[in-house]
């Protein structure tokens, strides 16, 4: 949870419950935990099998899918931390014999400014030479990045994560404002932030947002189960109401 909090969107965790709990029994535990909250990801299902002849365990892959480490978590918390720093720093750095012509468009990319980047990676391609190949590939990649995190406001609009749907757009369109390939959508996805609908949507998803916070912080207290249930009654018809109705099922 702390390596979750400290390195956020650079490190994808996914934490397994395998001893048998469903999905609601593994989330519902998790919350009491405190453990929910954070980038981590649950799941009951195994995404592959590591041999591991008993628990905790855990693999560690590269930004390729390539197994960097594994083991017992507990015994090797320092190693962890420093090759995923490393690999961070490896997905933020130009690849290995990267054209030096490329160098402020990789800058810009880690800075997060997603239009510098991609035009910088462009101007080198539209020169010409032997590095257009090269600064070609970088801009497409630099798009496919810009395009990920799209699809990800997307999917926080489909899944009434609206709060961070909306957060998340505002970034992207401040870091996109000068390449026309992402305005269409960006201005698309804006207007329905803008609409009558989303404003009432918006109301309960941010009230509803205030107590999740203290659920985080507080575990499956009481009282918040009470305020969630009241909140359900209030707003039966808001999209965020399904996520407040399961976690008062967690209550019961």
């Amino acid at each position: 949870m702390k390596m979750a909090e400290e390195f956020g969107d650079d490190l994808g965790i996914l934490l397994v419950e395998s001893q048998g709990a469903t999905p609601e029994e593994a989330e519902k535990f998790c919350w009491g935990k405190k453990w929910m909250g954070n980038g981590a990801m649950w799941t009951t299902e195994r995404p592959f099998d590591t041999g591991a002849p008993g628990l905790p365990n855990f693999v560690l892959l590269s930004n390729t899918g390539e197994v960097l480490l594994m083991g017992n978590p507990l015994a090797m918390h320092g190693a962890i931390h420093d090759a995923i720093s490393a690999e961070i720093e490896k997905a933020q750095s130009p690849p290995e014999g990267s054209p030096k012509s490329l160098a402020k468009a990789w800058k810009a990319l880690q800075h997060g400014d997603y239009d510098k980047a991609i035009l910088e990676a462009r101007k080198v391609a539209e020169k010409g030479g032997e590095d257009a190949e090269d600064a070609t590939a970088t801009a497409t990649l630099f798009v496919a990045k810009v395009q990920a995190q799209l699809d990800r406001v997307e999917w926080m609009l489909a899944n009434a994560y609206l709060v961070e749907a909306q957060e998340l757009l505002e970034s992207l369109s401040k870091a996109t404002k000068g390449i026309d390939d992402f305005q269409a959508k960006t201005t698309e996805l804006a207007a329905k932030f803008d609409s009558e609908e989303m404003k009432a949507e918006m109301e309960a998803a941010k009230a509803f947002a205030k107590i999740e916070e203290k659920l985080k912080e507080d575990g499956l207290d009481d009282k918040l189960i009470k305020r969630l249930a009241k909140f359900v009654k209030a707003n039966p018809d808001a999209k965020v109401t399904g996520r407040a109705e399961r976690l008062v099922s967690f209550g019961e």
